[in-house]
């Protein structure tokens, strides 16, 4: 007697299998011989027959729920789209309360590729959680003690990022040395372009907080030269005046030196076109490119936004301009105007926040090609992690100079330890010459105080030559 065959408890089972043997065994027959396949006689081949069988059901079966599942979600997410155009038309996103001014209102929307609204939910928390940030750190930067050694390691780093964002590499302590006029080595480009942005930074925080916004202050930043009101000037000049009569044979005529420097004035001018001449080549200075116009078109858009939050006209202005470019060379003076209209509407009034910083350690680095809400958002969350970063280097600075006074106290009056202390603060990093230099010493006696504060230093070249420290 044929034994029984149990179904596998894998498989979903079909039935009785005895009842249904008679008609399986058919519908194998007739399968197997339109194939032209012989068909088998043993017994243990028809039971793994049935096994094959319904496997490839199971399989077959589970393909088409998986095809199923991907058209249900499909279909949700082509839902949920639709419910978000929806809510944005009905209202629950705010119009253009951030967009709207940030456009002039000759230029057409449609023309336009960014969208006309924002989410409230992915602005409004990152946008709160950055301006608390930042008011915490400026407040805490106008009565702490070591603001101003904070803020000149600041140009610092944001004159590095800078050009760390255009894709130059800049080491920290060649662009200190420079600053000081005492390079290792011959300066590279790279080196020179950093220097010119440290150099900015200060001129805009030594400055009145609203000069880098004005026409004049922006004409000295970005250097503009009037090339064609200097030579109408010099067409126009009177060149009869240059015969100033000296009067040197008339002793009664005691103006001669006035006349003189009438004189050299005159001759400095006529001297000057070969250098104030402008590249007409096209290999440096694009022709096409209006700087005039694309700068004063950013300027709008920067008026528009004075009635709105100040982070959030900052976001815009930057937004602004690395839409516009205005500037072909110097692209890093757009996020140092952004950081002085900070200044000016009064959310940084302590310091110039060193914004290419804040973008360099930025988690996400969105691209044109994102929407106008993820942009903002990663602005925001820029500013937040940038603030709290300074908070902590803060923090670090106020413990060290804790610990290097109480090192420094109980030394003799004319002692210069306590200056070094301050030195070490405000520069990020200091050598033997660098430190003799500064304090009016002797490297012998450079080298004797850094040697009492070695146990808080870091000696950063392993050498035991051209040394170079740094605060731990």
């Amino acid at each position: 007697m044929r034994p029984e065959v149990q179904p596998a408890a894998k498989i979903p089972p079909f039935g009785c299998l005895e009842r249904r043997k008679g008609r399986l065994w058919g519908a194998l027959r007739d399968e197997i011989g339109a194939a032209g396949c012989e068909f088998p006689s043993t017994e243990g081949t028809f039971e793994k027959l049935i096994v094959v069988t319904q496997l490839k059901l199971e399989f077959t079966w589970m393909i088409w729920l998986i095809i199923l599942k991907i058209q249900c979600l499909s279909f949700w997410l082509e839902g949920r789209r639709a419910s978000d155009r929806d809510a944005a038309t009905a209202g629950s996103e705010f119009e253009c309360a951030f967009c709207f001014s940030a456009f002039p209102a000759g230029r057409q929307m449609d023309q336009l590729s960014a969208p006309r609204s924002f989410s409230v939910d992915r602005l409004l928390a990152p946008f709160e959680a950055a301006s608390d940030a930042l008011a915490r750190l400026d407040e805490r930067l106008r009565t702490n003690p070591v603001a101003e050694a904070f803020i000149l390691r600041t140009h610092f780093r944001d004159a590095i990022a800078a050009l760390w964002r255009q894709g130059e590499f800049v080491q920290l302590e060649d662009l200190v040395l420079h600053d000081a006029s005492m390079d290792a080595r011959s300066p590279t480009h790279e080196l020179v372009r950093a220097h010119e942005v440290l150099r900015t930074r200060r001129r805009i925080a030594e400055r009145a907080p609203d000069w880098a916004l004005t026409s004049s202050g922006l004409s000295e930043l970005r250097r503009a030269r009037n090339f064609d009101a200097v030579a109408n000037d010099l067409r126009t000049a009177d060149l009869e005046e240059a015969d100033v009569d000296l009067g040197l044979d008339d002793p009664e005529d005691g103006d001669h030196f006035g006349d003189i420097d009438t004189l050299i004035a005159r001759t400095s001018l006529a001297s000057a076109p070969h250098l104030l001449t402008c590249d007409d080549s096209g290999l440096v200075y694009d022709q096409d490119w209006d700087e005039e116009s694309r700068l004063a078109e950013w300027r709008d858009r920067l008026d528009e936004t004075l009635t709105l939050p100040p982070l959030i006209a900052a976001g815009l202005a930057l937004d602004a301009w690395e839409e516009i470019e205005p500037l072909q060379h110097r692209a890093w003076l757009g996020p140092l105007l952004v950081s002085a209209h900070l200044r000016v509407r009064g959310k940084t009034r302590n310091h110039l926040i060193a914004l290419h910083a804040g973008l360099r350690a930025a988690k996400y680095r969105c691209a044109r090609q994102h929407d106008r809400t993820t942009r903002f958002t990663t602005f925001a969350e820029t500013i937040a992690t940038m603030a709290e970063a300074d908070r902590k280097e803060l923090d670090r600075l106020t413990l060290a100079r804790e610990i290097l006074m109480r090192k420094s106290s109980g030394r003799r009056a004319n002692s210069k330890l306590p200056q070094l202390v301050d030195f070490l603060l405000r520069s990020p990093i200091v050598s033997v010459p660098l430190v003799a230099k500064e304090l009016d010493v002797s490297q012998q006696a450079a080298t004797a105080m850094i040697n009492d504060l070695s146990s808080n230093l870091r000696e950063l070249t392993g050498r035991g030559r051209y040394r170079a420290w740094a605060l731990i």
